[in-house]
């Protein structure tokens, strides 16, 4: 009975809970695993040991190891598939979702939440990582997380919202090294609600922001030998940045659309233009008494920090200017697209709005686009099905991609010779 009342006092929650679940589990297993799955499984075997997951990680990936310990175990329980690897990050994804609703409402309020959930369970770009066997989707849930704690803290900086606040940043810490930056912004939003608060508990409040950052340095540890590694990496593969990337990767996380696009954009427009009436805030209690200002106290480092130090690291380095990168602004996205919707004062208009944008988002997704129904990733799989239904003598299969291609043709039951071949012209002739 209390469960039942539970439900109906958050229906619209566990509907858009249960469509996200839909939307992220159908047709799991419709593609091929692409190169960077094949990744994940191959370092995640659950017939190698522990030592040489580690041994694979510090060689080829450029993820900490909690990802792929935790893939391992799924694998070694459940089998050795795709499905299985891509089920973790559906999960992850449907948490994701159950996350920005509580942060859109710990931020402003429940409609901002509920809209916020709404947008990111049709987000095309959100389902698609939903169901790819990488750290991205486990990656945006780390970080909504870690925001929410931190929400917590500088709301209430007590010595056990420290301590709970360093728990999730270390865990974001162990999900993606990119966390650094998204804890750089969080590191700027504490230190300015230490410097604005009444000078009898800024102390205290330095104090247990010190805790939190050592708990935080502690759980990550593990990770230093691989980040050190990964810092001498130079990337050859990825694009140079121009002029049109962030507009490009920000148009792929709004779904390529220009209709959606269009509707985004006057949302944007009016979000900002209601944020600049905004009478001005000087003490702590003030921002906290102004949801929008506080909102965009949050929001606006979380958005800058990385944008601009992934915009420094491509111009001045190597380029890492490509949308999954980014995937960590993801949220407050929906979030101030949120907001813009519930400052409209007619009701009317208002869900007017929420319809259209959620019409747009499905429209592209599965009408346009064809989600569902027609591949977008590299048919490795399919490729090896070939193999296996035509190489009736267990001929030797020559690739000049054996490390994926061993997925599909020595696994579950299936054993082919698979020899490296760069040349496969030397073979023909």
């Amino acid at each position: 009975m209390k469960l039942l009342n539970i439900i109906k006092h958050n229906r619209f929650l566990f509907l858009i809970l249960l469509v996200a679940t839909i939307l992220r589990f159908y047709h799991l297993d419709f593609q091929s695993a692409w190169m960077d799955e094949i990744y994940t499984l191959n370092v995640s075997n659950p017939n190698d040991s522990f030592s040489t997951l580690i041994k694979n990680v510090n060689t080829i990936e450029g993820f900490p190891y909690l990802y792929f310990i935790i893939i391992k175990i799924l694998l070694t329980i459940f089998g050795y598939t795709a499905v299985v690897a891509r089920a973790f990050s559906a999960i992850m994804g449907i948490a994701a979702v159950f996350l920005t609703y509580k942060f859109g409402k710990k931020l402003f309020n429940t409609n901002v939440g509920l809209f916020s959930a709404l947008m990111m369970t049709v987000s095309e770009y959100s389902i698609f990582i939903s169901q790819d066997a990488r750290p991205y989707t486990f990656y945006v849930f780390g970080v909504i997380a870690s925001f929410y704690g931190l929400v917590n803290f500088v709301k209430n900086p007590s010595f056990k919202n420290a301590i709970i606040y360093g728990c999730l940043a270390g865990l974001l810490l162990n999900i993606n090294f990119f966390s650094f930056v998204n804890l750089l912004a969080q590191a700027c939003i504490v230190f300015y609600f230490i410097f604005n608060s009444e000078k009898t508990s800024r102390i205290a409040f330095l104090k247990n922001a010190i805790i939190s950052g050592v708990i935080a340095i502690l759980l990550f540890t593990p990770n230093i030998v691989i980040l050190l590694k990964l810092l001498k990496f130079k990337s050859g593969w990825i694009p140079a940045a121009t002029n049109e990337s962030f507009k490009l990767i920000f148009n792929e996380f709004l779904g390529n659309s220009e209709l959606t696009l269009l509707v985004f954009s006057v949302l944007l427009f009016h979000y900002f233009l209601n944020l600049f009436k905004e009478k001005p805030t000087t003490s702590k209690n003030e921002i906290f008494a102004n949801k929008n200002i506080f909102a965009f106290t949050i929001i606006a480092p979380w958005f800058f920090v990385l944008i601009y130090t992934i915009f420094l690291k491509s111009y001045t380095d190597t380029s890492i200017m490509i949308s999954r990168y980014f995937v960590s602004v993801l949220p407050i996205l929906f979030i101030v697209f949120a907001i813009s919707i519930e400052q409209i004062l007619n009701k009317i208009v208002k869900y007017f709005v929420l319809f259209i944008v959620v019409v747009l988002i499905w429209t592209n997704l599965d009408i346009v686009k064809k989600y569902y129904d027609v591949p977008n990733k590299t048919q490795f799989r399919e490729a090896a099905n070939f193999v296996i239904k035509n190489n009736k003598n267990n001929e030797t299969v020559y690739t000049s991609l054996s490390y994926w291609y061993n997925f599909y043709l020595n696994n579950n039951g299936v054993k082919f010779n698979v020899v490296e071949e760069p040349n496969l012209e030397t073979i023909i002739n």
